[in-house]
């Protein structure tokens, strides 16, 4: 694929993307919401097809990972290694929620989406992607089990929070923040959930299937 071929692919999906997120609200994430933002953005049948051949999913998966790289570009131009690595960790959260806001319906649409069985490995793979970008945003460098240990517990972190905000009508969501930074203050810092993970480091050979029992875990830990 060519440079300037690619860079036309990114424009179009960047356009078609803010233009079906109009539509979500009134559509769901469907076959319908795409191709009238497809109609919006001036765009035929054959662009739609060509910058997310897998329909809602693909757009789905787009916006996340363009959040999460807009997340990186935003933070490092922020220079939050001067905080304390908790502080990294809410801001990153923090900031993610916001550039959100403007579109949380939609959100809350994807969620119910990626919550269906046939969608799960999706979800999973999207919710890894955020919390390792996170961490990685915040310095960290582990290679060791830890490494999947921080993110599992930041995995519990951003979910419970996520969920909280989708229904906090609080004004500038402030009662988010003050749930982010209990989250943040509770969990992270508990020893006996890192001895959780610790004590099945070797029966879980493969990182997929970890993040699998993983998910268990942080589940069990993690709620409001």
């Amino acid at each position: 694929m060519s440079r300037s071929y690619s860079h036309y692919l990114q424009t179009e999906r960047k356009l078609l993307l803010a233009a079906v997120l109009k539509n979500v609200p009134f559509d769901g994430w469907t076959e319908r919401a795409i191709i009238q933002g497809a109609a919006d953005s001036g765009y035929d049948d054959s662009v739609r097809l060509r910058a997310f051949p897998g329909g809602a999913g693909d757009v789905i998966e787009y916006w996340s990972v363009l959040t999460d790289q807009e997340m990186v570009d935003e933070l490092l131009e922020q220079e939050i290694q001067s905080l304390k690595v908790r502080e990294r960790i809410t801001k990153c959260v923090r900031w993610r929620l916001e550039a959100l806001s403007p579109h949380r319906e939609a959100k809350k649409r994807a969620m119910s989406y990626l919550g269906q069985p046939q969608n799960i490995r999706l979800s999973l793979r999207l919710l890894y992607s955020t919390v390792d970008e996170m961490w990685r945003i915040s310095g960290d460098t582990a290679t060791d089990f830890n490494f999947y240990t921080k993110r599992g517990l930041l995995a519990g972190v951003y979910i419970s929070t996520l969920l909280f905000w989708l229904d906090d009508d609080s004004k500038d969501f402030n009662e988010t923040w003050s749930y982010l930074n209990r989250r943040i203050e509770n969990v992270l810092s508990i020893p006996k959930v890192q001895k959780k993970f610790s004590k099945i480091s070797n029966t879980l050979p493969k990182p997929h299937i970890f993040m699998y029992r993983l998910r268990d875990l942080f589940m069990k830990y993690n709620r409001y």
